[in-house]
């Protein structure tokens, strides 16, 4: 590749939608390229990362012992509240309850017990620690009492959903395990979509109301035009790619307008049925687009009135960085991200993420639903 990547092709590179051959030409570019390397982490999704490490730094996990005495009934608010944020030591009080379980039930073999760190951040500081670290890790069986007056009931059958190298598992009682390590804002609207089996439509998109349909032109003998992307929905990238189906023969020319109806960008004319901005339009903003055709001496323009205007708004600077943060430490989870981006009214992404989860769960009845609410938006603009 002779030039840099362009902003859409750097989105689709970190969300892994690249077609194959695009792909490898991107990789070859990124091998000898340190600028578009450099592009593909956003200032946001670095500036989570380095808090990240920062917290992994500082944070003080649970002891064996004191994570053995929450789960034989010595209930801790450290341990509760670390676990909210930890998933190594969530995963690790899970599997000690399970044991207390298979225990109290009779099916457990006595076995040693080990805590899984977080993977080392600096290979120096690692190797520094190591031997402190093999001394003060020595596994020990736990210690378990169980408490058995009566039989317990077998529970009820679980729905687990499969993603990748996790799995989230929606029990009876309407807890879900998998999301314990997920902060409390980010992991109730996912639980009550999964509750609910319904993705409630973003409060930003009555904003962007707009009918996603074939929108004729100045005349009826004009051929039918339609747009395609991006329609009544929020957009990442600051230069987001204008799509739109095209006609045999045409010449276009994409405006761009502010609320107040001034022009933000323009493309001249071009005969390519899409088109990238070469400067940022501004976060938090929103937009609407126009087409306008030239073909066999006549010009018309895409929409018109008295059709919807063509409608899209750039996601928020503090949205942007929730978004990043979520992408660098979730980035394996198909669930997690696609509902967030719902949430935060990227539907052509949450669709992407949503349709990948649901392929992973052939059947479910859960991920067919919540891929079929998203779906159902769509349709509606």
């Amino acid at each position: 590749m002779t030039t840099h990547l362009t902003d859409d092709q750097i989105q689709r590179y970190r969300a892994r939608s690249l077609a194959d051959g695009e792909l490898l030409k991107a990789s070859g570019h990124l091998a000898d390229c340190e600028v578009c390397r450099a592009r593909i982490a956003s200032p946001a999704e670095l500036r989570a990362r380095v808090a990240t490490v920062r917290a992994a730094l500082a944070v003080q996990h649970p002891t064996y012992d004191e994570m053995a005495a929450h789960v034989d009934g010595q209930e801790s608010e450290f341990v509760e509240s670390h676990v909210r944020e930890c998933e190594q030591c969530a995963v690790d009080l899970h599997e000690l309850r399970r044991l207390q379980e298979e225990i109290a039930a009779g099916q457990a073999r006595p076995k040693r017990w080990g805590f899984r760190l977080p993977v080392p951040i600096f290979v120096a500081a690692a190797a520094a620690c190591a031997g402190l670290v093999v001394v003060l890790l020595i596994p020990r069986a736990p210690r378990i009492t169980a408490r058995v007056e009566a039989p317990t009931p077998a529970p009820a059958p679980a729905n687990t959903i499969h993603d990748g190298s996790r799995a989230f598992t929606l029990t009876a009682n309407g807890n879900i395990a998998g999301l314990e390590a997920l902060p409390a804002a980010d992991r109730t609207p996912i639980e009550q979509a999964l509750a609910a089996q319904r993705i409630e439509p973003p409060t930003v998109l009555p904003q962007l109301a707009g009918k996603r349909s074939v929108l004729l032109g100045s005349s009826p003998q004009t051929p039918a035009l339609e747009l395609v992307d991006p329609l009544s929905t929020v957009v990442e990238s600051q230069r987001p790619l204008f799509h739109w189906k095209p006609l045999p023969g045409a010449e276009y020319q994409v405006s761009v307008y502010d609320t107040g109806f001034n022009l933000s960008a323009a493309s001249g004319w071009i005969r390519t049925s899409e088109w990238q901005p070469a400067r940022d339009l501004r976060r938090g903003s929103r937009y609407s687009w126009q087409v306008k055709v030239r073909r066999n001496g006549e010009e018309f323009a895409v929409p018109a009135p008295p059709s919807p205007e063509a409608r899209f708004q750039v996601l928020g600077a503090s949205e942007e960085n929730e978004i990043a943060r979520l992408r660098s430490q979730w980035s394996d989870s198909h669930l997690v991200l696609g509902l967030s981006y719902a949430k935060a009214g990227l539907l052509d992404d949450a669709a992407r993420e949503l349709r990948a989860l649901d392929q992973l769960n052939p059947g479910s009845t859960t991920t067919a639903a919540l891929l079929a609410s998203l779906e159902q938006m769509h349709q509606s603009r």
